[in-house]
């Protein structure tokens, strides 16, 4: 592994890579990797960083680390669906770019650099700042996709399918037509008839895939995106004695500028189709007079 810069500091030499699965998520980054916006720009940070791939040192010239320090994996963990024997994760492709500074340079940093988030570190001659690997026009240095939901055969350590989770075309366009997948903070949850639900993703929405191959069968726009697990459970039909499967989800926003932050949980039903009597009171309370603003 490579070896620290840093004066005293010293990194272990080696480090354990598991034979299986294979990494869900890039540990390395390249020149080729680079995106063509603001390519002149990304190019020229990426040369000044040290990229000596995952166990990249923090240094005081600023290193490049993959995966950044939202994940690759993170919090949001993972579902398991035992009618395929799957783990499935969602996983961020989002490298940052890390660098220490001297204590006495930690102020005039903050000033400095605003959208580096900047930080002392207790009992240690150095402080950190660290921000994500974008082009001074805020988009992403890195090729699409940005963010990915995975699935892993339990039994074999084998990977059965990857499909971008997310699209963020409206704000970086892409590749016309295929999804860009969007960094997300936020887990999954399966349903026991092959489906997994997932919000989690910067642009809003809350999506269903299929467990088996992964294809995405629905997706609902929240009133803000969902940094959150669903809950799915079962709800008591009173009308005809039965139950209904429900998926609720926390939309509460990522607090991240130009996102909405909220305060909503919203509810789906997964049960059968709506009754007549269901139906009638839909069409009844859409042609309700508005009241005034």
């Amino acid at each position: 592994m490579p070896a620290s810069n840093v004066p005293s500091e010293q990194a272990s030499p080696t480090q354990p890579f598991p034979v299986k699965p294979t990494s869900l998520s890039r540990q390395r980054v390249s020149e080729s990797d680079l995106t063509p916006k603001d390519l002149a720009a990304c190019r020229r940070t990426f040369r000044e960083l040290r990229n000596e791939g995952v166990f990249t040192p923090p240094d005081t010239k600023g290193s490049l680390h993959v995966p950044g320090n939202i994940g690759g994996l993170h919090w949001g963990g993972m579902a398991w669906d035992p009618r395929h024997r799957l783990l499935i994760a969602p996983v961020n492709h989002w490298p940052a770019v890390i660098r220490l500074l001297p204590r006495s340079e930690l102020e005039q940093a903050r000033q400095a650099f605003s959208r580096r988030e900047t930080t002392e570190q207790d009992g240690a001659p150095y402080a950190i700042s660290r921000e994500f690997f974008l082009s001074p026009s805020g988009a992403p240095c890195i090729e699409p996709p940005w963010g990915e939901l995975v699935a892993v055969h339990a039994d074999t350590g084998d990977e059965a399918w990857r499909v971008p989770l997310g699209d963020l075309g409206d704000i970086w366009p892409a590749t016309p037509g295929r999804p860009t997948g969007s960094p997300n903070l936020g887990g999954p949850a399966t349903t026991d008839t092959g489906v997994v639900f997932i919000g989690a993703t910067f642009d809003g929405y809350f999506r269903a895939f299929a467990t088996r191959d992964g294809r995405e069968l629905w997706k609902a726009r929240l009133p803000a995106s969902a940094r959150a697990t669903p809950l799915i459970f079962t709800k008591e039909d009173e009308a005809d004695g039965g139950a209904r499967q429900m998926v609720a989800i926390a939309a509460g926003g990522h607090g991240l500028p130009d996102l909405p932050i909220g305060t909503k949980l919203v509810v789906f039903s997964l049960g059968p189709a709506p009754t007549e009597a269901e139906r009638a009171l839909t069409v009844s309370a859409a042609a309700r007079p508005k009241p005034p603003p």
